[in-house]
């Protein structure tokens, strides 16, 4: 997760719902003492038919995706390398769609999954200075590749936008020949400099951080079930990866699920684990609306150093701008939220039917902010203008009068959703 910035609402105070309506909450609290039973059923409908069931597919696609770079890497061929942006692309829409949870293992208070699989943007100056690296170059020479990236010194050069900025260009796969060799021109200090990469060293890169992120993606699912799968667990312990929480020892889920046990939990109450929840949607709407689509459209926060530095380094900071992924990354970071409020299909109480019947006015705000902004936003593609979303690609219309329309409406979700956090402070 980026920087977040926050727009707080105190309570009681208008909810924006987009730029030309507004409703007042029709309650300022809810009181769970007499709901738990209700309150337990909707957090175990989030964990079981939500969070897991998306790291579940996660893993899946994460597989396929290092299966698809291990058979270009055995045969360095166009239709291979083309074979891996479907791959990727499918890979990367399920983790947008878990961006709401990233409490737990996947942020900074967990394992700091999200900060080593999808860091951005992506370093035009450590990766070929690291790739010049003898050390590296003999690691990559190995056998093994599994483990060559697992530390964190590499953060910056492996996951999602790493894949990404080797194999695509312009919202396609690269040529073949363009690989062969790979040369990476970049500024530091006032210079411009050179690196180049040959193929055979380009191959063993990428398996050996598609196995990276495949064995990243099986930590985030072991880590939120009791009773994990016997090889992805086995996968994450050969790769020195954690998956349980380092002070009680048990998964998420059942930290999720046991407020109150000192034991197996680190929540007091079902309310302080509603609020997380909620919260965690709140966070990925504030990145969406102010970090992903808004700094790009209004400008770097002169106050935000880190962008700061990334302005110094020639970083452009529109995420997923070689695949022309970023709309879709939109779309399913809100339909992250969706999936959280509905519950999944299976879930008998949810964050909806919760809202829906003690403050159905919030509830309406956030159903319809969803809509909208899903709307606003679009799945992608060359003709989602025409279908009501953002101008196609973001990495070339960042500044289209669509993108204003996209953060008004992620702005009014985000509104919504803090208006029900404060429902339960």
């Amino acid at each position: 997760m980026k920087k977040i910035f926050t727009m707080a609402i105190a309570m009681g105070a208008v909810l924006a719902v987009s730029c030309n309506k507004r409703v007042l909450p029709d309650v300022t609290t809810v009181d769970i003492s007499d709901k738990c039973a209700d309150v337990e059923k909707l957090v175990g409908g989030v964990v079981d038919n939500v969070i897991l069931p998306t790291y579940q597919g996660l893993s899946d696609e994460a597989e396929n995706l290092y299966a698809k770079i291990v058979a270009f890497n055995s045969a360095k061929t166009q239709a291979n390398l083309d074979a891996i942006l479907p791959a990727y692309k499918a890979t990367r829409a399920l983790w947008e769609r878990s961006e709401a949870f990233l409490y737990g293992a996947a942020g900074d208070s967990g394992f700091g999954i999200d900060g080593h699989i999808d860091d951005w943007p992506f370093d035009f100056v450590d990766w070929p200075e690291t790739m010049a690296d003898p050390t590296v170059q003999a690691a990559l020479a190995a056998n093994d590749l599994d483990d060559v990236f697992v530390v964190d010194d590499f953060a910056s050069i492996v996951g999602f936008h790493a894949i990404e900025f080797v194999c695509f260009a312009d919202g396609k796969a690269r040529e073949l020949s363009t690989l062969d060799p790979f040369t990476v021109s970049y500024t530091k200090e006032g210079r411009t400099m050179e690196t180049t990469v040959d193929l055979a060293t380009i191959g063993n890169y990428l398996v050996a951080i598609a196995a990276d992120l495949r064995n990243y993606c099986y930590e985030l699912e072991v880590s939120w079930t009791a009773n994990p799968d016997a090889a992805r667990k086995a996968a994450v312990e050969k790769a020195g990866l954690s998956y349980r929480h380092p002070s009680l020892g048990v998964d998420y889920g059942t930290i999720f699920k046991n407020p109150g046990d000192k034991l197996k939990s680190v929540y007091d109450n079902w309310g302080s684990v509603l609020k997380d929840i909620i919260e965690g949607a709140i966070d990925i709407c504030t990145e969406v609306g102010t970090e992903k689509i808004g700094y790009p459209y209004f400008g770097y926060p002169a106050s935000d150093e880190d962008v700061e530095s990334l302005i110094e380094k020639r970083i452009d900071y529109i995420e997923s701008p070689y695949s022309w992924n970023s709309i879709s990354d939109f779309y399913n970071n809100i339909l992250s939220i969706k999936n959280v409020y509905y519950g999944g299909e299976k879930s008998a109480v949810s964050l909806h039917s919760f809202l829906s019947a003690n403050a159905p006015k919030v509830d309406e705000a956030i159903v319809s902010g969803i809509e909208k902004a899903l709307s606003e936003i679009g799945e992608g593609g060359e003709d989602n203008l025409s279908k009501g979303g953002m101008k196609y690609p973001f990495a070339k219309n960042s500044q289209d009068a669509s993108v204003k329309e996209a953060i008004d409406a992620v702005t009014g979700l985000q509104n919504a959703l803090e208006a029900a956090s404060a429902l339960f402070d």
